[in-house]
């Protein structure tokens, strides 16, 4: 980023000023490997023939501030903003293509942005006045500036024929299914249903076990022995992202 950024705590949570540009060209790197590519505005110039008389060297990625598997597992985070999260406007919207963003809000709805990321593009949405004052009781980045980004896409999809190309996992990340009530990895084939939650992307770091599916005649018989013959202690298991209440920490796995 271009901004200043203060060495204070409340970083982490967005309390600086920063540009929409600047915003987009961070986020961007989620979706591009790791890697940042300085924002320009003229990609390149060709002649009549279509001969390229001069490229912007700042398109080719050189700086690699994440690692791919890091990048991507944040980037499996971003999707499930868009599908499951303050995101979801821009599906209300009519784009229904592979999608990863944030929205973002300050103090008293001044200000209402999106970042969003398809595997070929990252475009953000700011809405705001020019003299900084609420925009609309209660307004945030998803209900505002979502919508705004998903019919601009939506409409850049259109023209082109579609959607363009998708997110492909580096080596190092595992797609992990788990049971949402014990918070345990289940088989990625288990119907999503009641107990199982969402395949995330996730970065192994020691072994865990992967139980059967959640619900079913085999678990019960399962429970129904172990709690007559205790086995031996399995393998610690990941934690999932959003572990049930009370639930114990474990540190082999990172998301």
């Amino acid at each position: 980023l271009d901004a200043q950024i203060p060495d204070l705590p409340s970083v982490f949570i967005g309390s600086f000023e920063a540009s929409l540009l600047d915003l987009t060209g961070a986020f961007a790197a989620f979706g591009n490997g790791g890697y940042r590519v300085e924002p320009h505005l003229v990609e390149r110039i060709e002649d009549a023939q279509g001969q390229v008389l001069w490229q912007d060297p700042g398109q080719q990625a050189q700086d690699q501030p994440l690692d791919p598997v890091t990048a991507f597992v944040v980037l499996d985070a971003l999707r499930d903003v868009v599908d499951r999260g303050t995101g979801r406007p821009v599906r209300a919207a009519g784009y229904a293509g592979p999608a990863a963003g944030k929205t973002g809000t300050t103090n008293d709805s001044r200000d209402a942005w999106f970042v969003g990321l398809v595997p070929d593009l990252a475009a953000g949405v700011w809405i705001g006045y020019d003299q900084p004052r609420t925009i609309v009781p209660g307004g945030a980045g998803g209900t505002l500036a979502g919508p705004a980004w998903g019919a601009w896409m939506k409409q850049v999809d259109d023209s082109l024929g579609g959607p363009r190309g998708k997110w492909v996992p580096p080596p190092g990340v595992r797609e992990v299914l788990y049971d949402t009530q014990t918070g345990t990895p289940i088989p990625t084939t288990c119907h999503q249903g009641e107990h199982a939650g969402y395949v995330d992307a996730w970065i192994p770091v020691g072994d865990y076990s992967v139980n059967r599916c959640p619900g079913g005649f085999g678990n019960w018989l399962e429970g129904l022995w172990k709690s007559i013959v205790p086995g031996k202690a399995k393998p610690v298991q990941p934690l999932t992202r959003r572990p049930r209440p009370g639930a114990p920490a474990a540190d082999t796995t990172t998301r």
